[in-house]
């Protein structure tokens, strides 16, 4: 049974405005959509959300680039993956994700659910734009830094020439720490690298790696930091953007430290690395990892030049004292020769003078010793006791000349031994 519309007398003040009913509405919206954009529009914003994927339709929202403004988009499955494709191919994204400007060919159309919304259709994308969009920053950032006179002030430092200890600020959910070491080789167990884990990507990535460049220059000299590596991995250009923001670029200019950067691909090019002590090539993180071996092998390399250089001088100059020592050597044997063939005849007769009066002392001194040594023995009382004499002994072993020294016992000796006798 069709349902009627009651009939009401509308008062006087309203009587000229339009009436519909909420289908009504919906289906004259359409109308006077499709009769005003008779084709596609092209739509330029950043995407709001990352996108809601259905099995035939997706959505996601689109923000205005400086309102706070968002337009609801759907598109069917086949064009979403068409436009993902692009901006893959044009090394945008990998995939659509938040915070993308875009420039889309859209349809606006009216929603034929049970609610009324104006949406638009996506058709196609212009992945063009964005890349401009991302490049663009990039030269914004570098323009700027160099008007206010920043942009070379990394330059202007002096890069050890010796690099031992490490600031490294990079994700630990990446292979860039692995890539450096495999970089390094067998130099890896030289360097001493402190690391600092970051976001490289998405919104948090610039505050984060500004606080870690801020925190490694605060305790620089208490780690006896020499240099700061910044590296990231390969990514799209979407997700490699932070390092095109002018605050961290700006960070990096300020550093005391010098920074080597490296980030993305080779071929990949950031505001950062411009603004950086150097980057190495190829500009990745296991270039980054070769430089620095590199550069410890060019160490090594001057340090034995240099001993080689100075052993070198080293013996040259021996070479030169031995030739000198030996024409010293020579003078010095050849006077000494000449002395003694002067005086070798002098030098001899000397020595026969005093080999005679030696002769004659020692003949001397001979003589002078018998002559004492037979006045010892004449003095020896035993040479008297071989003639028949005895010698008489008290008890104290003295020797008993009168008869008033004698005591109770006596020993009287004579040439062949002693006997004991008593006194009176």
């Amino acid at each position: 049974m069709k349902k009627t519309t009651p009939t009401i007398k509308l008062p006087e003040q309203f009587s000229s405005l339009p009436v519909f009913s909420v289908s009504e509405l919906r289906e004259h919206l359409s109308s006077v959509i499709k009769s005003t954009f008779r084709t596609p529009i092209i739509l330029r914003g950043i995407t709001a959300s990352d996108p809601s994927i259905y099995p035939s339709f997706v959505y996601f929202d689109l923000k205005d680039e400086k309102e706070n403004m968002n337009f609801n988009l759907s598109g069917y499955i086949g064009n979403y993956y068409n436009i993902e494709k692009k901006l893959k191919a044009a090394g945008v994204v990998e995939k659509l994700t938040k915070d993308v400007p875009v420039m889309l060919i859209v349809e606006p159309y009216v929603n034929t659910q049970k609610r009324i919304t104006v949406m638009f259709r996506i058709i196609d994308i212009i992945p063009e734009y964005t890349t401009s969009i991302l490049a663009n920053a990039k030269n914004i950032t570098l323009n700027k830094l160099s008007e206010e006179g920043l942009i070379d002030l990394q330059k202007k430092l002096i890069l050890p020439a010796l690099i031992k200890n490490v600031g490294l600020i990079t994700s630990d959910q990446g292979t860039s720490v692995q890539d450096i070491r495999s970089g390094m080789g067998d130099s890896a167990k030289f360097f001493n690298i402190i690391f600092k884990s970051v976001r490289v990507e998405g919104e948090s990535a610039v505050p984060s790696i500004i606080d870690a460049v801020n925190e490694f220059n605060k305790f620089a000299t208490r780690l006896s930091l020499d240099v700061i590596l910044i590296a990231r991995g390969g990514g799209s250009a979407v997700d490699l953007a932070p390092f095109d923001d002018y605050e961290l670029c700006k960070t990096i200019c300020l550093s005391k430290v010098p920074i080597i950067t490296a980030i993305g691909h080779d071929r990949d090019e950031h505001a950062a690395e411009f603004c950086s002590h150097l980057t190495p090539i190829p500009s990745t993180p296991s270039g980054i990892g070769a430089f620095l071996k590199q550069q410890l092998n060019d160490v090594k390399q001057e340090l034995m030049l240099a001993i080689q250089g100075v052993t070198t001088e080293i013996v040259e100059i021996f070479m030169k004292e031995e030739t000198l020592v030996k024409t010293h050597l020579s003078t010095v044997l050849s006077s000494i020769k000449r002395f003694f063939a002067v005086n070798v005849e002098k030098l001899r007769a000397l020595v026969d003078n005093i080999v005679k009066d030696s002769k004659r002392f020692f003949d001397y001194s001979e003589d002078k010793v018998l002559s004492l040594q037979n006045i010892l023995e004449a003095y020896d009382h035993r040479s008297v006791l071989q003639r028949g004499y005895a010698v008489v002994w008290n008890d104290k072993d003295k020797v008993i000349k009168r008869k008033k020294e004698m005591t109770e016992k006596a020993n009287i000796e004579f040439y062949d031994g002693k006997v004991e006798v008593k006194g009176n």
